[in-house]
């Protein structure tokens, strides 16, 4: 398993993202929502806060939103990426 902590800045965004791994978020500080979507079909938009724990479905699109203007979303997020994975890939 591999765990990460990121920020978005205030009214900040992420970049579209898709991933076929499981990943789990939960929510250190602030409020925002994550749209999710397949190819094809219709963007579903869900709100989320401190304290909030969350999974993405597997392979679908998603983006993540900060809802306020003057502070940052922290969140922790783990997945079930081999760590392994990284050192193959490098050698």
């Amino acid at each position: 398993m591999r765990r990460h902590v990121a920020e978005i800045p205030g009214r900040g965004k992420t970049k579209f993202q898709r991933h076929t791994y499981e990943e789990t978020i939960y929510v250190l500080a602030g409020r925002g929502a994550t749209t999710l979507w397949y190819d094809g079909m219709k963007k579903h938009t869900f709100e989320w806060q401190e304290g909030s724990l969350f999974a993405l479905p597997l392979n679908c699109w998603y983006q993540r939103f900060n809802g306020q203007a003057d502070q940052p979303i922290r969140y922790v997020g783990v997945t079930k990426l081999p760590v392994h994975l990284f050192h193959v890939l490098s050698q």
